[in-house]
């Protein structure tokens, strides 16, 4: 090892005992401190006017879909935050062959992961069918049906987000309106009617892609005539403007939409994602998914109030809108084999100012108040290569192998959720009475005062866990002696 390759670990080793710092500093409080400023999910969809797993009032879930490929888990986050997230999720092929990782035998390690919490927080399952239509089966379906049954058996709710993207062509199934509304509807009814009277412990989330861009030129599941004559009839589904082609005027999402009486809830994300540069979101990127007007779209198909709102000729709206996957991109190498040609990634800007300007978007009283059906958030935790770069899409903090600059955004994070000004409204998970799979009893209530609004919690709904801090800066300190030590060898 070069003394600059020793050098930089002692900088990072450096950099994780600073990150842990203020996440420390939080460990240190008592549990009965954390609860008197935040308050307990209470039941899920407790009123028949609600949807299934809808939290009443303004209530907000709030959870994450976590890197478990790269070793991170739920309890690792609560751990990091300091706080019970209400929502984990994870994803499967339904096929268990193009993707055999995320096969559907992980819901065995998922269901474990969410345990280790110790809480009953949500369960959120994204089923892909990256196969295609022609290769799904019934044995499959069976089998997804027992694998959630097996997940609420043990107390907990799930939403289902079946075939995202449907609207998309980079899957297989995308781009084939018919098939996917009959597929969604039979699936839908199956485990409804399976599941009989926990039918309402499991949210159907209906997830196209966002708008902007559609229809995406390319891609495998792109309509082609002239190869395959059979793809007129879902171009003739698609054309919504009459033109005879498929083009930027046509609704990316009246056409593959299955109806009212086969959706729970409704789905979108935002990202800001812009193309390889790391910069601060501007002030009401957000907001412009919602209205389809990111990027200097006109607006034409404003998802949020064709679903959530008003509704549209599909629709009668306001159903329940959840942001299944979310964050600010900080773009911090060039993919492997990326032709990037004459561009520059300037990875000197730090990650806090980028991410920390998104959440404040989404978690604004005010836009929450706006966007009023919004009642669930999932922010998006991977770190992968996608395009151009290699991303961090991370709010949370940084999954095994990550970057010590992500924990000080976690830091950021639970302190601008313990200042009240953001996510007031949040909803988090109840501890899990440890000798059966109900919630435990929520008995010493605490009450705190923040500006105007009261916030009432149980001391018991929050799972003390500084053990996962203490656990970063012990390895921290490894890593520091062993840089050291290393670095006395090198001078001999």
């Amino acid at each position: 090892m070069s003394p600059t390759s020793t050098s930089r670990l002692l900088l990072a080793a450096a950099a994780i005992l600073l990150a842990a710092g203020p996440a420390l500093a939080l460990g240190r409080r008592t549990p009965a401190d954390v609860a008197a400023a935040l308050p307990v999910r209470s039941d899920l969809a407790s009123s028949s006017s609600l949807a299934p797993l809808e939290p009443s009032g303004s209530s907000l879930l709030f959870g994450a879909w976590y890197d478990r490929p790269n070793g991170d888990t739920p309890l690792a986050i609560n751990s990091r935050l300091q706080l019970n997230l209400s929502i984990f999720q994870t994803d499967i092929d339904l096929s268990g062959a193009v993707k055999p990782l995320t096969g559907p035998n992980i819901t065995t390690q998922f269901l474990t992961h969410l345990e280790d919490t110790g809480t009953d927080a949500v369960a959120y399952l994204t089923v892909y069918p990256l196969a295609g239509w022609g290769n799904v089966t019934d044995e499959q379906i069976s089998d997804l049906i027992s694998r959630v049954t097996a997940i609420i058996d043990t107390g907990r709710s799930i939403f289902i987000r079946y075939a995202p993207e449907m609207n998309g062509n980079w899957f297989a199934y995308g781009m084939d309106p018919a098939n996917f509304k009959s597929h969604w509807q039979s699936v839908y009814t199956s485990m409804k009617s399976a599941l009989g009277t926990n039918s309402t412990k499991v949210a159907f989330v209906w997830s196209p892609n966002s708008g902007q861009g559609y229809p995406w030129p390319g891609g495998i599941a792109q309509p082609n005539v002239t190869a395959n004559p059979s793809d007129q009839s879902r171009i003739n589904i698609m054309d919504t403007n009459g033109n005879g082609v498929l083009d930027a005027g046509d609704d990316p999402y009246q056409p593959f939409y299955p109806g009212d009486d086969y959706v729970d809830w409704i789905y979108h994300y935002g990202s800001a994602w812009p193309w390889h540069d790391n910069v601060v979101p501007s002030d009401g990127e957000f907001e412009s998914f919602l209205t389809g007007t990111y990027l200097g779209d006109t607006g034409k198909f404003p998802y949020y109030n064709m679903f959530s709102g008003s509704g549209c000729n599909v629709s009668t709206g306001n159903k329940p809108f959840i942001v299944s996957e979310t964050g600010a991109t900080y773009h911090y190498a060039w993919a492997p084999g990326a032709d990037y040609g004459d561009l520059t990634l300037n990875t000197t800007v730090p990650r806090l100012p980028i991410k920390q300007a998104w959440w404040r978007q989404f978690l604004d009283p005010t836009f929450l108040s706006t966007y009023s059906r919004i009642k669930a958030i999932c922010t998006f935790e991977f770190l992968k290569a996608e395009e151009l770069t290699m991303r961090d899409f991370t709010s949370l903090g940084a999954p095994p192998n990550g970057f010590a600059e992500d924990n000080t955004v976690a830091a950021g994070f639970a302190a601008d959720i313990a200042s009240g000004q953001y996510g007031s409204n949040i909803v988090w998970a109840s501890a899990m009475d440890s000798d059966s799979s109900a919630p435990a009893k929520q008995t010493v209530t605490t009450t705190a005062t923040n500006g105007t609004k009261s916030l009432t919690a149980s001391a018991a709904s929050i799972r003390p866990a500084p053990l996962g801090l203490l656990v970063t800066s012990a390895a921290a300190l490894a890593f520091l002696t062993t840089a050291f030590v290393m670095s006395v060898l090198e001078s001999l």
